[in-house]
């Protein structure tokens, strides 16, 4: 499928192909830089390697090799924005950035056919990912609650390339228009060019004018891990790789979006959602005027990318 013409970075990640450096070489890698040995097993990833990675010890560790095409100074960016979460609120479970033995928290390494490779160290999360069901009542309200900390946690942080164009930001959801000729269905079609007008016409004029600052833009069940006893309860945040500067009720679309599909009650999980989050982070009328066109954009999205 072709892709965003108008932002070259993110086509290039999107078309590189993905680190693919043998476990025998990353054991090799994480002894060498980080002075750690032990087993260790790939995990999934889009368009980066990871691996965890257990001591003898019994610590457990994610060495991440990112992408080729991965600006060093976005993964700096997601790394100082654990940091600064680590200060602001020490209780959410965010990973630790280790690290190298050259004091580095990025250390660069070549592939065999040449392409430099940024990498890093976080400390690895237990928990399980939420049930097949993530729209289990129990996790709605944790999930708006979680969510408003996060954004609370990163109020004060900004960073150089926070304003970096991301296509998965609901503030470029006019951008989906270029997709439209690749969408055979015409009944589909129909359905996106519904939502993008809405978008134009409701959302786009209010951009301005509403509060912004850098989110996680990508909470939502597949980056998160919650307690085996406990499906309620939220023990990791993950992949802070979508982490943009936007607007702040764009998080909370964002968050909410994949909840909804399948659920008999659509309103009731989003309503339950936004009041605990709305209880940290109180929500101005504006916000709330658009969230239903936001929440509407982010499912587009999902469908149209």
């Amino acid at each position: 499928m072709p892709h965003a013409n108008n932002d070259p970075y993110q086509d290039d990640i999107l078309e590189t192909q993905a680190p693919s450096f043998s476990i025998e070489q990353v054991t090799d890698i994480a002894n060498r830089l980080y002075g750690l040995t032990g087993s260790l097993l790939p995990l999934a990833s889009e368009r980066d390697q990871n691996f965890r990675i257990s001591t003898e010890a019994g610590d457990q560790f994610v060495i991440k090799i990112a992408n080729s095409a991965e600006e060093p100074a976005i993964i700096d960016m997601q790394l100082k924005a654990l940091a600064h979460i680590a200060i602001v609120d020490p209780t959410l479970p965010v990973p630790e950035v280790l690290v190298s033995r050259n004091g580095l928290a990025i250390e660069q390494i070549q592939a065999e056919n040449g392409a430099n490779h940024s990498i890093r160290m976080l400390t690895y999360l237990s928990g399980a990912p939420p049930k097949d069901a993530p729209t289990d009542h129990a996790l709605l309200r944790p999930m708006g609650a979680c969510l408003a900390r996060l954004a609370l946690a990163l109020r004060g942080f900004f960073h150089p390339k926070a304003h970096y164009e991301l296509l998965w930001d609901l503030k470029h959801t006019s951008k989906l228009r270029q997709y439209l000729p690749y969408i055979t269905d015409a009944n589909h079609c129909e359905v996106v060019s519904y939502f993008l007008d809405r978008f134009d016409r409701n959302v786009l004029p209010l951009i301005p004018k509403l509060r912004a600052q850098v989110v996680h833009n990508d909470f939502v069940p597949d980056n998160i891990l919650v307690a085996e006893n406990d499906p309620g309860r939220i023990v990791g945040i993950i992949d802070f790789g979508d982490m943009t500067h936007t607007l702040l009720i764009n998080d909370l679309a964002t968050t909410i979006a994949p909840m909804l599909p399948g659920h008999s009650d659509p309103v009731g999980v989003a309503a339950e959602i936004v009041a605990s989050y709305h209880e940290l982070v109180p929500l101005e009328k504006a916000e709330l005027r658009i969230l239903y066109d936001l929440i509407a954009a982010r499912l587009t999205m999902l469908n149209v990318i």
